[in-house]
C-alpha cells in the first residue's frame, strides 16, 4: 500500500479522531508485511494514534486536524518518493518531527 492512498483514508471517513485511530490500526498492520518501510509505518501510525488519543473523548478543532493531516498528507508524499536506500535519512527526519509535536502537545495539555 502506498502511503498516501493510506492517508486519504483519513480524509474520506471525516479527519475525526476515530479515522485517526482507525488509520494508525490500519498502518500497524501495513508495517507487518511492509518490511523495508515497517519504521515509518510504525511512526506514522504512533502520531495519528497519539493525536487521536488525545482527542478522543473531545471534538477535533478542525484547525487542529487540517494541521495534522497536512503533515501526514506530506510525509506520505515523500515517503512514496524515497527510494529505500535514502529511507532510512526520511523515517529519521519523521522521527523529529514527531518529537515536536509531541513537545507541542505537552504544552497544550498543561497549559
Amino acid at each position: 500500500m502506498m502511503f498516501t492512498a493510506a492517508v486519504a483514508q483519513i480524509d474520506k471517513a471525516g479527519r475525526g479522531a476515530h479515522a485517526y485511530h482507525q488509520f494508525a490500526v490500519n498502518a500497524r498492520e501495513q508495517a507487518l508485511v511492509d518490511g523495508d518501510r515497517a519504521v515509518a509505518w510504525v511512526l506514522v501510525a504512533y502520531l495519528a494514534e497519539a493525536f487521536a488519543g488525545r482527542n478522543y473523548e473531545e471534538p477535533l478543532l478542525e484547525e487542529e486536524s487540517s494541521v495534522v493531516y497536512e503533515w501526514l498528507e506530506t510525509w506520505a508524499r515523500q515517503l512514496d518518493a524515497t527510494a529505500i536506500a535514502t529511507f532510512s535519512e526520511t523515517a529519521n527526519a519523521m522521527a523529529r518531527d514527531i518529537a515536536t509535536v509531541q513537545a507541542s502537545n505537552a504544552n497544550v495539555r498543561f497549559r
